[in-house]
């Protein structure tokens, strides 16, 4: 088990992988979800494009997917609420 948790759309981002090779698989997949996402099917994948490609340049990807690292400090087998 991992003592990492990786926080997406964040404005520090510490970690990239590479997503050059399944990007094209990316926005295929996103387009199955019509309700979530812009029904231009064009403008979604040129959006998504070019936050990858801006993503990937500090890392020298094409198309890159940055998240920022967090140490998880305890580890919980299970919680209980008590709600009054």
């Amino acid at each position: 088990m991992s003592n990492q948790a990786y926080l997406f759309w964040t404005d520090n981002p510490d970690y990239w992988e590479d997503i050059s090779q399944c990007i094209d698989t990316r926005i295929r997949a996103l387009t199955h979800h019509a309700s979530q996402v812009s029904l231009n099917i064009e403008k979604l994948a040129e959006r998504i494009r070019k936050t990858a490609r801006e993503a990937g340049a500090k890392p020298g990807y094409e198309y890159g997917r940055g998240v920022q690292v967090l140490p998880v400090l305890a580890r919980f087998t299970s919680v209980a609420f008590t709600i009054t």
